[in-house]
């Protein structure tokens, strides 16, 4: 029994490290993006209207904390509200991270331009498969979630893709995941001009 407690006890220690280098990764993509998109030339008509609305996810049993999100809001320039959100999800279990067939269940950080925020109580989140009929929704070269925006502004499309979170080893992996591709895809550039498609880091639904 002795020995249980101890691994009882290892076991939390692990765990509450864990969940410092989440906040941690979190505060590193929230920086990045913020300063990705206030450095866009303000020709480009993409400016920051909100600051990061955050949202959270607690498992079953609300130990542990299985889901959490930043969403910044983009408008265009004499907008005062937000038209569109970048965000990022980080999911570490749950229907976030499960696949079609069920078989590899591994966290993730799904990246997202939405026309609304992230919202787990609203059930407006992430997921890397589609379960609905709607035929607007479509996978782009195996890695890009896309549907259409109620609005035209920058894109006329809403997107999102996702990570697998151990690939995230440090600033630099932040930046080639996640800062350059969503500036990229921000300023309009095609798919196939960034990283996305050929990282061997992105995880790549099956439907």
């Amino acid at each position: 029994m002795k020995d249980l407690g101890k691994k009882l006890s290892t076991s939390i220690d692990i765990i509450e490290k864990f969940f410092i280098e989440i906040n941690s990764l979190e505060l590193i993509i929230q920086q990045k993006l913020f300063n990705m998109v206030n450095n866009i030339k303000s020709d480009e008509k993409i400016r920051i209207t909100s600051d990061w609305i955050t949202s959270f996810r607690d498992s079953e049993s609300n130990w542990i904390s299985t889901d959490i999100s930043g969403s910044l809001g983009l408008s265009p320039p004499r907008k005062k509200n937000p038209k569109r959100y970048l965000s990022y999800q980080i999911s570490l279990a749950g229907d976030a991270v499960e696949t079609a067939d069920n078989q590899d269940k591994e966290p993730l950080v799904h990246i997202n331009l939405w026309d609304t925020p992230i919202s787990f109580s609203e059930g407006m989140y992430s997921c890397v498969y589609w379960t609905s009929e709607d035929k607007s929704v479509f996978l782009e070269q195996g890695t890009l979630f896309c549907w259409p925006a109620k609005t035209n502004y920058w894109h006329d499309k809403q997107w999102s893709y996702a990570i697998k979170l151990t690939q995230l080893n440090d600033e630099t992996c932040v930046d080639d995941l996640i800062t350059i591709p969503c500036q990229q895809l921000l300023l309009g550039k095609d798919l196939t001009s960034t990283i996305i498609p050929k990282s061997e880091a992105i995880y790549r639904p099956i439907l």
